[in-house]
């Protein structure tokens, strides 16, 4: 089987070896149809185009059916990648006065299904230079976790201040 990784989005060709395939059939994914591409069936190989990934588990079982027998099952596995969330939607911080520090946590989870790695904290915008992050190592995010990264706002000046942050 090529390639033995999958793209989650779907529409990759995939191409199938084997023996006495006939010359039509049927392939599954996970129990998805796999289309069988034109010309793409033949008695040692099928070439067919990959749905898109659908489920709980990336791996999931090919199925070739020729004549309506089933073939034993083949797992191949989408590849699919750390998905970063945010899970509070703002970070507050208490009141503080110009030049003394303020933290406050910004939790992230990893909804995806790779190991997702932050490695710092990006601010930008108007008084970007007020908020930066606390003691972030590269920290590894395992799928389903989450992880408090330590912000921290000191004020140098006086105003209302709002960020968007990004991760790296």
């Amino acid at each position: 089987m090529f390639p033995a990784e999958l793209a989650p989005e779907g529409g990759q060709e995939l191409e199938l070896f084997g023996t006495s395939l006939g010359t039509s059939g049927q392939v599954t994914l996970g129990g998805q149809a796999c289309v069988v591409t034109a010309g793409g069936w033949s008695h040692t190989s099928v070439r067919c185009t990959t749905p898109p990934y659908a489920g709980d588990d990336p791996t999931v079982a090919v199925i070739v059916s020729v004549a309506g027998q089933a073939s034993n099952s083949v797992p191949v596995t989408y590849q699919l990648a750390p998905r970063i969330r945010v899970v509070e939607a703002a970070v507050m911080f208490t009141p503080t006065n110009i030049g003394q520090p303020a933290t406050a946590p910004l939790v992230v989870a990893n909804d995806g299904w790779r190991d997702l790695v932050v490695s710092g904290l990006v601010t930008s915008g108007a008084h970007a230079s007020d908020f930066a992050a606390v003691d972030v190592p590269p920290v590894v995010v395992a799928p389903g976790d989450q992880v408090a990264l330590t912000l921290a706002f000191t004020p140098l000046g006086r105003a209302s201040k709002w960020r968007s942050h990004s991760r790296r």
